[in-house]
């Protein structure tokens, strides 16, 4: 997508720098593609342990992990519906917890071994968007909800998300997991572009 002319083609006339599908009003599949962090979460099971569970966060392409059900209850040892996300904040919650409630050695190992289960913000405080919601939607739903990652998903009905007794996303309902560095690098992006191929098409504009 380094091609001017991919973004606004030389002798079409555009009213925007970024046209249609690009830049603001990029669906935020396309966010997930071009961030390339294998769909930007870690997939975990709720009894995998916490500190685990954050390695994998620490040391992968991802910087959150959803959470899912051990099984999804027909025996198939295959990931059940989400339960929630787990993201640094979470575990600096969590350290904290075991800092001021464990009064021995023992006290706190028994805190490292917890399930991630107990430490998630669950479903139901979880933001999702559509796939084909726009870039200018997510950036206004983490501002609102004043959180830093959206859950994608493809879904024909968004399922009532904020109840979790109504809410039964399956791992395959999941598309990937933004956040705001990826969304403002794909707009970032698109509009160097845009303004690239502007000033092929009109050189008294100086190339940016």
């Amino acid at each position: 997508m380094d091609d001017p002319n991919q973004i606004l083609p030389l002798g079409e006339e555009n009213t925007s720098i970024t046209p249609e599908g690009f830049g603001f009003s990029s669906p935020v599949s396309r966010v997930i593609d071009i961030a390339n962090r294998n769909g930007g979460y870690y997939k975990a099971k709720e009894s995998n342990v916490v500190t685990d569970v954050m390695d994998e966060i620490t040391n992968g392409m991802a910087d959150v992990a959803l959470v899912f059900e051990d099984d999804n209850g027909d025996g198939s040892n295959e990931y059940g519906k989400i339960k929630g996300i787990f993201t640094e904040s979470d575990y600096i919650k969590f350290s904290m917890e075991r800092a001021t409630a464990s009064s021995s050695e023992e006290e706190s190992a028994k805190y490292l071994i917890s399930p991630v289960k107990d430490y998630i913000t669950p479903i139901q405080d979880v933001i999702a968007l559509n796939k084909d919601d726009t870039v200018n939607i997510a950036i206004a739903a983490m501002k609102q909800a004043n959180v830093r990652h959206l859950v994608v998903v493809d879904v024909a009905d968004m399922c009532g998300i904020d109840d979790e007794e109504k809410c039964k996303l399956q791992a395959s309902d999941i598309v990937g997991v933004i956040n705001m560095q990826d969304v403002m690098s794909v707009v970032q992006k698109d509009e160097r572009l845009s303004l690239q191929s502007i000033a092929l098409k009109y050189p008294g504009i100086r190339n940016p």
